[in-house]
């Protein structure tokens, strides 16, 4: 529809010209120029939107992994901290079991010094038997002197009876010694 706009005001016969719709220029034939405008803004509107969407994206993504780092961070103090504690509490048991090693050491030293000790005890009660026997036996074929022999094995068999009695002692302290170990293992 073409509307006729006087053109000019001031003049006596007044000039008319069809009047053009500004509502959509580049629909009805704007010029190009503004065609252009509108082509650019359009674009400038699309960029904007694709790279605020694109910075949205990236912060966002962003964000995850610095989450996640601050996760495993947390995750590898923890880690961390849970090592050293077996690490101090390994160091203190091999501290305890090398000073039950000296421990043990000493002990079975001490045993075979008392196993020893037993050894030499037992063999000489052996010997002190066998001299009180053969005394018996040379007693028994000559007896000229009881009163010297009866002196003899009453001596004898004193030492051969505190011999039994060391030999018992002994004993018991290498018993009482093995069931103390027993009880620290």
């Amino acid at each position: 529809m073409i509307r006729r706009v006087r053109v000019a005001l001031k003049h006596a016969s007044p000039i008319y010209a069809s009047e053009k719709s500004n509502l959509m220029p580049s629909l009805l034939g704007a010029p190009n120029n503004n065609r252009h405008r509108l082509v650019y803004l359009i674009l400038c509107f699309a960029f904007l939107y694709f790279w605020n969407r694109r910075e949205h994206l990236y912060s966002e993504e962003s964000r995850r992994k610095d989450e996640q780092l601050e996760l495993v961070q947390r995750e590898h103090a923890s880690v961390l901290e849970k090592l050293r504690v077996i690490w101090l509490h390994k160091k203190k048991i091999e501290s305890d079991s090398i000073a039950h090693k000296t421990e043990l050491e000493k002990f079975n030293s001490k045993i075979k010094l008392k196993d020893s000790e037993i050894y030499g005890y037992r063999t000489k009660n052996e010997q002190c038997k066998r001299e009180l026997q053969s005394c018996h036996n040379t007693d028994n074929g000559a007896k000229e002197s009881p009163k010297a022999d009866a002196s003899e094995v009453s001596g004898l068999k004193q030492k051969i009876e505190e011999m039994q009695k060391k030999l018992e002692e002994q004993e018991n302290n290498s018993n009482s010694m093995a069931a103390i170990l027993k009880v620290r293992d």
